[in-house]
């Protein structure tokens, strides 16, 4: 979520008018209607004109937006996911850094963040360079369900290089899925889930399933997850210092 977006269904979710904002910031209201439809980028003096009106901080914002977008959530997620996705659009990395989220809540995540390149900045610097095995893992499982080939390469070569991160996903993995050869075989295709892939491939590795691994290949959009399949599909795993 952008932060046009964000300002747009904060306001709305509160229940103010344009000339609400404009009044709160002295700011035309043609201004505020623009960056709503993203016509011109949200400046700190509309981003401070939306604070006062809403009477909320920046990452208050973002929870109440995401929270009138609800993200398919259920209700009970729904507290949950604002508060992180609030905390990784503001820079706050506190509660990713300290609990492993889940598949599901990381999905609700991706499907908030894909489109805030700021977001995505921070979640592949936390991938990288996060304080706590936790923020790391939490940082793969989120990009790695955006879809994007570029991001799973990532995630990918975060996971081979990083037994803290790696280990947290592979026992997210094997509890989700369980530890049979054939459903780890059936992650090998989880196209929602680059990071699940990977883990897949590292877990059957040596195991005899050279042929599932290699089916999965033919459709792998990833190069170094794919890399990781050639290897486990001739019985190594991909692990680099």
């Amino acid at each position: 979520m952008r932060m046009d977006q964000a300002l747009g269904h904060a306001r709305r979710a509160a229940g103010l008018t344009y000339r609400d904002v404009a009044d709160a910031g002295h700011i035309d209201r043609s201004v505020l209607c623009n960056v709503e439809k993203g016509r011109k980028p949200a400046s700190e003096n509309v981003i401070r004109a939306y604070e006062r009106a809403l009477g909320l901080n920046r990452r208050e914002i973002f929870t109440l937006a995401a929270a009138a977008l609800g993200a398919g959530l259920t209700a009970g997620d729904r507290e949950t996911i604002t508060d992180m996705y609030a905390s990784i659009a503001s820079g706050d990395d506190t509660v990713l850094a300290t609990v492993q989220t889940t598949h599901a809540v990381d999905h609700s995540l991706q499907a908030l963040a894909i489109r805030e390149k700021r977001t995505i900045k921070r979640l592949r610097l936390w991938l990288n360079d996060g304080d706590t095995a936790e923020l790391r893992v939490n940082s793969a499982g989120i990009l790695a369900k955006t879809g994007d080939a570029d991001l799973a390469d990532e995630v990918a070569l975060a996971l081979a290089r990083d037994a803290a991160a790696r280990d947290r996903y592979l026992t997210a993995v094997q509890n989700r899925v369980g530890t049979e050869p054939d459903a780890l075989a059936a992650e090998l295709h989880n196209q929602r889930d680059s990071g699940a892939r990977w883990c897949a491939a590292y877990l059957l590795a040596g195991a005899g399933h050279s042929a599932a691994i290699t089916e999965a290949m033919r459709t792998e959009p990833s190069r170094e997850t794919l890399r990781a399949m050639a290897l486990a599909a001739g019985g190594v795993r991909d692990v680099r210092s």
